[in-house]
């Protein structure tokens, strides 16, 4: 074999041998890192007492965002203008573990357009989360942006809204 090509067969291998590394995770079967999608199905306590899954809520779709009893002004512009909006259903999900069904239900009052749910503090910390919102406890009292989550029929993420949105 000539000089050359062993030269050049040399050259190869050790191209072949130094981007190994970095070429192996590129061509293996499943990917080394997953991504968590946003949002998703869960069970909370209902304004009336009764456990409901966020899915059988939807029905063709649906609009979601958190917020406590206690928010008082900009949580109730926000939810009467959005109600000016649309006719979806709008569930409500506290982010303060303390609103008991009762709160939620005196809070949103016989507004049927608005579902409350409410549950335990792990519960509530880990749909936000799933749902990406940060939240804060500065002295017991949850610190959040409002935002507004489009739903399907499916409860699957449409789209993620700021406060104060307008429907076209």
């Amino acid at each position: 074999m000539k000089p050359w090509k062993v030269a050049a067969l040399s050259a190869l291998m050790l191209m072949c041998i130094m981007t190994w590394p970095f070429v192996r995770p590129l061509i293996q079967s499943e990917p080394a890192v997953t991504a968590t999608a946003m949002g998703g199905d869960f069970v909370l306590t209902r304004q009336d007492n009764r456990e409901v899954a966020l899915s059988s809520l939807v029905g063709q779709g649906a609009w979601l965002t958190f917020m406590h009893a206690g928010c008082g002004n900009p949580c109730e512009a926000e939810l009467s203008h959005l109600a000016s909006q649309s006719d979806a259903p709008i569930v409500v999900v506290s982010l303060d573990p303390s609103d008991t069904p009762e709160a939620m239900s005196q809070w949103l009052g016989q507004r049927p357009q608005l579902v409350g749910l409410t549950g335990s503090a792990e519960d509530i910390k880990s749909i936000a989360a799933r749902y990406r919102l940060p939240v804060e406890f500065a002295d017991g009292t949850p610190s959040y942006p409002l935002r507004w989550y489009q739903l399907g029929a499916r409860a699957e993420l449409i789209k993620l809204w700021p406060a104060g949105l307008v429907l076209d």
